[in-house]
């Protein structure tokens, strides 16, 4: 039979550096280019642009009775404008252990992670998977012969929070009747959703923000806080015991129109004493500290300047926790403090 070159298909254009591969239905051919504007590899169809203008690729098949010839117009086009990426779109809010996608609007280019630790990326598809917490630059690349753009997008990874933390203010020892304000935080400073207020197991009306302030508190009450995370897993639970003593855990006797504070109440044996003696001159002041057994575990001195307080009294770190007695006297007066420490 006759040789027969069948039919080329393809791309028509390239540009300077850049490559298409041409194809016929028939096999066995070879490749050939009508000028140098453009190489073609004989036996692979693969075209190279080299410089600007039009050329015919040839696909020849031969055989005892001759041979036949294909054509095909290429355009050869010149460099390459610089690539251009486009625009990033998708959720770029992730928690640990999830996935979230993102596309551009120009195809054919590269993802990469700034930050494996915090966020990673499949170089394809655009897939992140949250790693860790934190902020990662995702980095979507669009790269030809004339070089590259890129464009970066913020992905923010949130953690599950692993542990509440409950502080009071005062204290977790109050007096009957004295205002306590209770405020909750997650230890990971994962974002948080709902907050639930408990006591004694039983949740309070109304109590749904971070911070929980009520007066009405009997002795060992059991305060909890339940928070629910961003990301949609089992929450978390903390919760504190209320002591609530008969005496004021601040001032609780005073002889004389003095005015005096202990800051703060409770401390860790690191307190200040603070305001005035209610005399415009110097006096001289004793200081005692007792444990509930009357042992006397801290005595000093000090002068009130024109009667005013602001001395800073620092107690051996190895003094137990625990509710103490602070003694002061000066002239024929005395106040009496209820101090406790909570190394």
């Amino acid at each position: 039979p006759l040789p027969v070159a069948g039919t080329i298909s393809g791309p028509t254009t390239v540009h300077n550096g850049a490559t298409i591969t041409l194809t016929s239905t028939v096999s066995g051919g070879s490749w050939s280019a009508s000028n140098t504007h453009v190489t073609v590899g004989a036996t692979t169809g693969i075209v190279t642009g080299i410089s600007a203008g039009a050329v015919t690729i040839s696909y020849n098949v031969t055989n005892s009775c001759g041979t036949a010839h294909a054509t095909y117009s290429v355009t050869e086009l010149g460099i390459a404008p610089p690539p251009q990426a486009g625009v990033t779109s998708g959720n770029t809010t992730v928690c640990v252990g999830a996935t979230t996608t993102l596309t551009n609007s120009v195809r054919g280019g590269e993802w990469i992670s700034g930050d494996r630790n915090i966020a990673s990326v499949d170089e394809q598809t655009g897939v992140v998977t949250g790693v860790g917490a934190g902020i990662a630059a995702i980095t979507y690349t669009v790269s030809n012969a004339s070089g590259q753009d890129q464009v970066f997008t913020p992905v923010v990874v949130n953690a599950i929070p692993d542990e509440v933390i409950i502080t009071a203010k005062p204290g977790m020892i109050i007096a009957t009747g004295e205002q306590l304000t209770l405020s909750a935080s997650v230890k990971n400073n994962a974002p948080v959703s709902s907050y639930q207020w408990l006591l004694n197991n039983e949740n309070i009306a109304g109590a749904t923000s971070s911070k929980l302030t009520r007066n009405n508190y009997s002795s060992n009450d059991e305060v909890s806080c339940r928070i629910s995370g961003q990301c949609g897993d089992q929450p978390v639970t903390a919760s504190v015991v209320i002591t609530v003593s008969g005496d004021n855990v601040t001032q609780i006797k005073t002889v004389g129109s003095s005015e005096i504070r202990v800051l703060p109440n409770p401390n860790k044996g690191d307190f200040m004493l603070k305001g005035t003696l209610g005399t415009p001159s110097d006096q001289e002041v004793t200081i005692e500290i007792t444990d509930v057994l009357g042992q006397t575990i801290y005595s000093g001195k000090l002068t009130a300047k024109n009667g005013e307080l602001n001395n800073r009294i620092q107690l051996s770190s190895s003094i137990a926790n625990g509710m103490y007695l602070l003694n002061l006297h000066y002239g024929a007066e005395s106040k009496v403090f209820h101090i406790v420490i909570e190394q």
